[in-house]
């Protein structure tokens, strides 16, 4: 397991972070042995994530435990994600916040058809299978999960502060202004259409 410390400048101020890297478990031992591992992993190391994100400095902490062997006789991690953090909006590309919250069950099988088999028994939504014979990259499984639990089309809600500014002009001076002025909105939809 490689875990290394790094100062990052965030809002201002300087924190002394753990960052991860590349960190590679046997994964059936871990589940079984009921191991415990957390950590932090900054989205500016991390090649898959860097453009899903408008803030690079975001840091998520995750935590990795073995829950050892499952109901349905299958080893299990059990992978939790958390963090805020900022994306770009689909229809005007200005940042939007996000919370990253997962919590996901990780059954290992030893071969396709075993995973196969451990699919149709399970009934959770927040639990899925994967083929995992020897190692398992935890960074990998962490950046999985971070791109697991994005929205396809993330928007702001009801309209981006750009089109807003369109229809009310000054009237915007804060995003929590915009569920007040939803409504502005829907009346002016109503009265157009009478």
């Amino acid at each position: 397991m490689t875990i290394f410390m790094k100062y990052v400048t965030l809002k201002g101020q300087t924190k002394l972070v753990y960052i991860v890297k590349n960190i590679t478990i046997s994964a059936v031992k871990y589940a079984l042995k009921k191991e415990k591992s957390e950590g932090r992993l900054l989205i500016a190391d991390s090649q898959r994530l860097y453009s899903e994100f408008t803030d690079q400095s975001t840091i998520l902490n995750w935590l990795l435990v073995g829950d050892g062997v499952n109901d349905i006789g299958y080893p299990q991690l059990s992978l939790t994600v958390k963090g805020p953090t900022k994306i770009a909006c689909q229809r005007c590309l200005i940042s939007l916040a996000f919370s990253i919250n997962s919590k996901s069950k990780i059954v290992l099988a030893e071969d396709e058809r075993n995973a196969d088999i451990a699919d149709s028994l399970l009934d959770s939504s927040d639990s899925y299978v994967i083929v995992c014979a020897t190692t398992l990259n935890v960074t990998e499984l962490i950046e999985d999960e971070i791109l697991l639990h994005l929205p396809p089309s993330p928007r702001h809600y009801p309209v981006c502060p750009s089109d807003h500014l369109k229809f009310y002009g000054d009237k915007l001076e804060t995003e929590r202004n915009l569920q007040k002025f939803s409504f502005e909105i829907l009346k002016d939809i109503g009265s157009a259409n009478s």
